[in-house]
């Protein structure tokens, strides 16, 4: 990884220091985003770790997952590194002219970005932000690829759009901690439950992979204990979806559950952990899923008030992402 991370960087040209002010995100710095209404869970982003002075993973970067994000103090660029094709891409210049365009590649969908915009006041739950810059992307995918995304300098990204099977639709920021600066709400009784996903992807190769792990994890931010309350044994659920949004496959499909009243206590400071793996087949025919995009989607099964547990449809705690599946083609014999 040093050597590769190395090649790439030692063709960048210094230039403004504004990049890292546009995504200043490091140690212990976390941001949470989420939908307006918040019928699509949040998306947390923290440092999981660094590589040499400019290279970060964040947690969630743009809603696509695990990202390798590059940045220095002096150079207007930032570049992601792009795992599937081995190499890296500009992925902004903060100091490019209004309606400069490059190529990249970000995530299966986005292969161009252009410097939109800026100086626009952006409002999410976190605050207000004012001089943001503005990228808008351009999609091959017609229900799944970033939009446009609106960064704040001293903060980072604040508000992105997706395009999915649903419709589109806009993360914005909804909480906090950059810089030793906090944004947004500051009591337990907000902060709650803090849902964490791990997803694959989001390119998978089906006649490699052919089933992918899902995982959602509970975090209790308060200062009491939070009980969640189930009417069976069926704690989680995994559900995978077509682009039109009829479920495929769910991970519960062939399992048997006990019907009964039970209760899970999360502890402050606490985790719990729900998830497993699902196989990229249809239940309808069994067959392996065709090339093409899907969504992924883990929700519990329970609820944080007692009466809520055995007749409420939906859950308030699940998240999904979108998940291209392809396959690996063989030449010759």
């Amino acid at each position: 990884m040093n050597k590769l991370f190395g090649a790439v960087v030692l063709g960048l040209v210094s230039g403004a220091a504004v990049a890292g002010d546009y995504l200043p995100m490091s140690g212990a710095d976390v941001a949470r985003f989420s939908t307006a209404a918040q019928t699509v869970a949040s998306h947390e982003a923290r440092v999981l770790g660094t590589e040499g002075s400019n290279w970060k993973l964040l947690s969630d970067f743009l809603g696509l997952g695990e990202t390798w994000v590059w940045t220095a103090a002096g150079d207007e660029d930032v570049w992601i590194f792009n795992a599937n094709q081995n190499r890296s891409y500009r992925m902004a210049n903060f100091d490019a002219a209004v309606g400069t365009r490059w190529s990249l590649r970000l995530g299966p969908c986005n292969n161009s970005a252009k410097l939109a915009q800026r100086g626009e006041t952006i409002s999410t739950q976190a605050g207000s932000f004012a001089n943001t810059t503005r990228l808008d992307f351009t999609s091959s995918c017609a229900d799944a690829g970033v939009g446009s995304a609106w960064f704040a300098p001293g903060v980072g990204l604040v508000k992105w759009s997706e395009a999915s099977i649903a419709g589109p639709r806009e993360f914005s920021l909804m909480e906090a901690e950059i810089g030793g600066q906090h944004y947004g709400a500051t009591s337990s009784a907000t902060v709650g439950l803090e849902l964490t996903a791990r997803f694959p992807g989001p390119r998978v190769l089906s006649n490699v992979t052919p089933s992918v792990p899902v995982y959602l994890e509970l975090t209790n931010a308060s200062e009491a204990p939070i009980d969640l309350h189930f009417g069976s044994s069926q704690h989680f659920e995994i559900s995978l979806l077509s682009a039109e949004g009829d479920v495929l496959n769910t991970w519960g499909a062939n399992r048997r559950f006990a019907q009964f009243m039970n209760t899970l206590s999360i502890a402050p400071g606490a985790s719990e952990v729900f998830g497993g793996e699902i196989d990229l087949v249809s239940l309808e025919n069994g067959q392996a899923l065709d090339v093409g995009t899907y969504t992924l989607r883990i929700e519990i099964k329970g609820h944080n008030t007692p009466e809520a547990s055995a007749f409420t449809q939906g859950s308030p705690f699940a998240m999904e992402a979108p998940i291209y599946v392809d396959r690996r083609m063989s030449i010759g014999n």
